[in-house]
């Protein structure tokens, strides 16, 4: 029956020790996607180690064979304090003066292999508690000195995992706590086995330990202590507003958020694994912005029948200096974009009128004088005696007027000619692709149509004239816009001098119709 019990006891913690072991290397291979797994890992080998060399001295009946497993189980001990206060200080988010740590594992290494002048153990003996028999010794300033580096350790994470518990969210409390029970359980167990009141003087801290282990294997893995942050960011990733492509290096999609599968109606769980030029085969632009790679682009999509503007940048997915992939984030800039319009058409446009202003004109004869392919003309409309109207009926009246003319101007216009309050009561008219013949017909019935226009203000009816000057400008020609209007003020001011409600230059006007 004591055989039986010493064999049963042994089995036990050997099999301990095998399933602490294999979760180590478990632990070590998920070290790419945990940034802490290694420091788990080294924990839970250095307890296996505790545990395979307490299980096989327990069955030793001669001190030596004892006193083998006894420096087996010190491969392990003396780490065991410096790893789980680097543990506690990853989970409170400090750094740990790691070589400072393993000052004392390593002294206490050395001291128990070599008992140099008994530093570590003044005596050893071995005493039989029946079934077992056990070392027992009395401790050197070394063995004191690890004691109390144990005692502090597992003291100090426990202050530090109760103490993060009060700041933490509720989502990380629990995880607190289970860590806290941990580094208390074997605490406890260390002061039971220094009273002397485990079961037969047995040293039940390995047990402890090792059961320690485990709920520190599934704090860390199953509820992801160390992967909260990325944990957090995926949840950040999913809740975006801005859409998220994910590719690997080969551009294949492997991930998108909620966002990007409102925004792209083509992207579904199906398309994962595929190239993006054939997963946004309709919108080429995302397939070349993926790799112009980090240029920000302005990519215009359809959403629900109407146009919106994104803002595409692309970055690489980087981690401890390696690329895993590339990132694409399209921000909504929609109403920036808008607004930007907004402001160019305010900038460019006349507010009294409506129509465009000095600044459109300039920028309209200078894109044409650039192309320098096809004639364009330019017309300056002066109102005649527009003076006169403002002195005897107010300026409410000049406004009604100038508004009027210029809607009469427009009416005799095609759509891409750009009429422009030049000025005061003087109007400017680009027409591109225009020669002379052709811009003196337009002119000519410009000059009619307001002639006959009638004007009402307060009862009155208001009728008014124009004076127009016309210039052109020829394919090739070297002259600049200033010196185009220049030549058109010319044409006006004779215009005026000749009598007003007139072109000039006089010419036969073309017989082109100009819808």
């Amino acid at each position: 029956m004591a055989i039986s019990l010493v064999v049963l006891v042994r089995l036990f913690l050997s099999g301990v020790a095998c399933v602490i072991f294999l979760m180590a290397m478990v632990a070590w291979r998920r070290r790419a996607h945990s940034h802490e797994a290694h420091i788990l890992a080294l924990l839970m080998l250095s307890v296996s180690a505790y545990c395979f060399g307490s299980a096989q001295e327990l069955a030793q009946t001669s001190l030596p064979q004892a006193m083998f497993w006894l420096h087996v189980e010190y491969l392990g001990i003396p780490w065991i304090p410096a790893l789980w206060i680097i543990l506690a200080h990853r989970h409170a988010g400090r750094r740990s003066p790691i070589l400072l740590l393993l000052i004392i594992p390593v002294l206490t290494l050395v001291g128990q292999w070599t008992n140099l002048y008994n530093l570590y153990d003044t005596s050893i003996t071995f005493v039989l508690h029946d079934p077992f028999w056990i070392v027992t010794v009395q401790r050197g300033p070394i063995a004191l000195l690890n004691l109390a580096y144990l005692f502090g350790a597992l003291f100090y994470g426990n202050t530090v995992y109760f103490w993060k518990y009060r700041t933490l969210p509720a989502l990380l409390r629990w995880q607190a706590i289970l860590m806290g029970i941990a580094s208390t359980f074997p605490l406890l167990a260390y002061l039971v086995y220094l009273c002397g009141w485990s079961p037969w003087g047995l040293d039940i801290a390995p047990l402890v330990i090792s059961m320690s282990g485990f709920v520190s294997y599934y704090v860390v893995f199953r509820l992801e202590l160390f992967d909260l942050m990325p944990m957090a960011r995926a949840m950040v990733f999913k809740n975006m507003r801005d859409a998220v492509l994910v590719t690997n290096l080969h551009y294949r999609l492997v991930d998108f958020n909620t966002a990007a599968g409102t925004l792209l109606p083509m992207l579904d769980a199906t398309r994962l694994g595929t190239d993006v030029d054939s997963v946004f085969a309709q919108i080429p632009a995302i397939g070349k912005a993926f790799r112009a790679q980090g240029t920000s682009k302005d990519v215009s999509i359809q959403v629900h029948h109407e146009e919106r503007h994104f803002d595409v940048s692309v970055f690489a997915l980087m981690q401890d200096r390696y690329q895993y992939g590339w990132a694409m984030i399209l921000a909504d800039i929609t109403d920036q974009v808008h607004m930007v319009e907004n402001l160019q058409i305010q900038a460019e446009t006349d507010p009294l009128t409506g129509v465009a202003n000095r600044r459109a004109l300039v920028a309209a004869m200078e894109q044409d004088l650039r192309a320098l392919d096809e004639p364009f003309s330019l017309l300056l409309i002066d109102i005649d005696h527009f003076k006169q109207i403002n002195d005897r009926l107010g300026h409410r009246a000049g406004d009604l007027v100038l508004h009027a003319v210029a809607a009469q101007i427009g009416r005799g216009l095609r759509t891409k000619d750009l009429l422009c309050r030049y000025g005061g009561d003087e109007f400017a008219v680009f027409l591109p692709g225009i020669e002379l013949a052709q811009a003196l017909d337009v002119a000519e019935r410009i000059r009619r149509a307001t002639e006959h226009a009638q004007i009402e203000f307060n009862g009155e009816i208001l009728r008014v004239t124009i004076s127009v000057g016309v210039a052109e400008h020829l394919p090739n020609s070297d002259e600049h816009w200033q010196q185009m209007l220049e030549r058109a003020d010319q044409e006006l001011y004779s215009a005026k001098t000749h009598g007003r409600n007139c072109i000039e230059p006089v010419g036969k006007p073309a017989a082109l119709r100009l819808g």
